[in-house]
């Protein structure tokens, strides 16, 4: 091979693996098993849309992204088929969880603190929609008498040991409840940036010795007809913390988008 041969040779190596360099760099994600370069907003958060989709970058053959005439990068849907779970947040069809220091998204609206064998975590739940002339004070006061009924049954051993008998997988569990206190604080809330009214119930269970075993925060809220649900739960009270305020991490950590 000739000088002038080679120098060519060495020319058209330089260019490919110059355009190869050059190749602009994205974001994975991977949807259903598949991956797809992620689109971001100007403010750095995932595109979804109110079915549940992401936006994705279109990209060619040789994985570039193509752009509009002006510029802008083009976009598609594609449907997640869970939650979008990274270090920082959970985020799904109309709500978005921030992780805390210490703990861990799991998808399915739910954020669990590390070492608690994921007895203590936070989540949001869509209920179910009301029936006609159905009130979300009707479907709470229902429930507040139930839970009640069940902070009297823990005064009594004869039926929380009937209760053993009937339920012998949960004996251990139902056991160090006996003889515990119940309270149940009923309040009202408004969340977020919209100022969504929620109905609070705060539920705390402590043994004879003073030591919480159970605590839970419930935030109910009505949108177009269907009840949401946030939840802070230290089921057997592991993972509690007095110095927690749930109520804080609703107002900086939670985001709400109607369905």
């Amino acid at each position: 091979m000739n000088k002038k041969i080679l120098a060519l040779a060495l020319a058209i190596v330089f260019i490919a693996t110059a355009f190869t360099a050059c190749k602009q760099e994205y974001e994975m994600m991977k949807i259903g098993g598949k991956e797809y370069p992620v689109y971001r907003d100007d403010e750095g958060e995932l595109v979804i849309n109110d079915r549940n989709e992401a936006a994705v970058l279109v990209t060619d053959e040789n994985n570039e992204i193509i752009t509009y005439e002006n510029g802008e990068d083009q976009t598609r849907w594609v449907p997640l088929v869970n939650d979008y779970v990274n270090d920082d947040f959970v985020q799904g069809k109309n709500f978005k969880l921030s992780i805390p220091d210490g703990w861990e998204g799991t998808g399915f609206g739910k954020v669990t603190k590390k070492n608690t064998d994921n007895k203590c975590y936070i989540e949001f739940k869509q209920l179910r929609k009301l029936k006609t002339g159905e009130t979300i004070e009707g479907l709470l006061k229902v429930q507040d008498e139930n839970d009640m009924l069940v902070g009297e049954a823990l005064k009594d051993e004869a039926k929380m040991q009937e209760i053993i008998k009937q339920n012998p997988l949960q004996a251990e569990a139902v056991k160090v409840l006996i003889g515990s206190t119940y309270t149940l604080d009923k309040k009202t809330a408004s969340i977020t940036k919209d100022s969504i009214r929620c109905d609070v119930r705060v539920h705390k269970i402590v043994n004879s010795s003073g030591t919480v075993v159970q605590y839970i925060e419930n935030y109910y809220f009505v949108s177009k007809d269907t009840v949401y649900q946030l939840n802070y739960v230290c089921l057997e009270g592991k993972g509690y913390d007095e110095s927690f305020n749930f109520a804080q991490y609703i107002s900086d950590g939670f985001t709400f988008r109607v369905a």
